[in-house]
């Protein structure tokens, strides 16, 4: 257990050396940069502690590096929780991931590592507490969305917020050019996609001008960005529909 807890402490300790994000979207799907990003807090710290603290119990039936590990999966759920995550919600989602965790590693031949284990339960639990109620989806059309950005416009979104953190980018031009983007990729992989380009770039402007007005301009209700661009996704057939309409 010594070398898994080593890979996780060293996981921490990179993530911490990152600079700080515009801001963290919370995504159900996490990419590395979210997953890097739930440790610059003081997640890495707590681990520790709590390994010092049941070490100086000095009881040979407690497994130390367990402890760690909880505090640890506990720490990141915490931090990936959305504003608009009520305290009955998220208690209900964590405490199933918290577990979740330890069935991971416990599991009869396991080879996977603790941060491996801990964030797909990180993405259990972000599903768990999306709108739509405990583990199932908003929409429909949910799992095809998760599967774009999975298997297409993650890759891309991450290579541009990279390009973004090594260059001066104090107006955010390309942040932003990046989260039109995202929800334009996200759109032109759509199974609704329009037959006619026309339409379809029309409804896709206009989804992108209302996520940047729902995520960045007037964003009084604290939504995360996937929150924004799911809210257009569903309107996007309807908008194709008014547009085809004689």
């Amino acid at each position: 257990m010594k070398a898994v807890s080593a890979v996780l402490f060293s996981l921490a300790a990179s993530a911490m050396a990152m600079p700080p994000p515009q801001r963290l979207e919370r995504r159900e799907v996490l990419n590395d940069d979210d997953w890097s990003r739930l440790w610059e807090g003081d997640c890495s710290q707590r681990v520790q502690n709590a390994r010092e603290d049941c070490i100086k119990k000095e009881d040979s039936k407690l497994d130390c590096d367990e402890a760690g590990r909880k505090e640890g999966t506990k720490c990141i759920i915490n931090e990936s929780r959305g504003k608009l995550t009520d305290d009955a919600r998220h208690k209900n989602c964590s405490a199933p991931a918290v577990q979740g965790v330890e069935d991971c590693m416990n599991a009869k031949d396991n080879t996977k590592t603790v941060p491996q284990c801990q964030r797909a339960q990180v993405e259990t639990y972000l599903q768990c507490t999306l709108p739509g109620g405990q583990g199932n989806p908003a929409t429909a059309q949910d799992p095809e969305y998760g599967d774009i950005w999975r298997k297409t416009c993650s890759a891309l979104s991450t290579k541009a917020r990279e390009e973004c953190l090594k260059i001066q980018d104090a107006d955010n031009k390309r942040e932003n050019k990046r989260i039109d983007n995202d929800m334009k990729c996200l759109l032109d992989n759509t199974k609704a996609r329009a037959e006619s380009d026309s339409v379809h770039n029309a409804c896709s402007a206009s989804a992108i001008a209302a996520v940047n007005d729902c995520f960045l301009t007037n964003n009084t209700a604290g939504k995360t960005l996937p929150m924004c661009q799911r809210e257009q996704w569903d309107a996007y057939p309807g908008c194709v529909l008014n547009k085809m309409a004689p």
